[in-house]
């Protein structure tokens, strides 16, 4: 991944030397992490975006990369399959590619309801309010607030998102 800063709607930079000069924790924060990075892939779509979120939910990264690794190659272009490849290919495949049945049954949903127009393109995600992307994107099976605001921040660089999980 490369940092894509010119498609931030802020100027990067001066947003982290803001934060550092307001707040001395904050500035050992962002002193000890590494720099924001949007995902650089120009070609991702909402829709693949939320598909590799899906594969890559409560399993360690290494795994999951390798699990949506299989089910990238069971595309006819070796990206993510298409919302109609995925919707084609069947269970007992998806399940020789490591992944479970609720996420199965998750990709099968987003699939679906990419074609139905519910998850946008990014052209029109780029368009849409946080509210309305969340609303939106959490009608799929499997896709959370917190995924969807992992989008927003990640995909789309915005600014003012402030995920937050609660415990029970």
């Amino acid at each position: 991944m490369t940092t894509q800063t010119s498609r931030l709607p802020f100027d990067l930079s001066a947003a982290m030397n803001h934060l550092t000069a307001k707040d001395e924790k904050l500035a050992e924060l962002i002193t000890a992490t590494l720099p924001f990075q949007m995902d650089a892939d120009p070609l991702q779509s909402p829709y693949e975006a939320l598909l590799e979120s899906i594969a890559y939910q409560s399993i360690s990264g290494k795994a999951a990369a390798t699990i949506f690794g299989r089910v990238k190659a069971l595309s006819a272009t070796g990206r993510a399959p298409t919302p109609q490849e995925m919707l084609k290919l069947r269970k007992p495949v998806l399940r020789k590619a490591g992944l479970s049945g609720a996420k199965i049954v998750a990709m099968k949903d987003l699939a679906q309801k990419t074609i139905d127009g519910i998850v946008p393109s990014l052209e029109q995600a780029e368009k849409l309010s946080d509210e309305e992307l969340v609303e939106r994107l959490v009608s799929v099976r499997g896709i959370g607030a917190w995924s969807v605001e992992m989008f927003l921040i990640f995909r789309l660089g915005r600014p003012d998102v402030l995920p937050y999980t609660t415990s029970a």
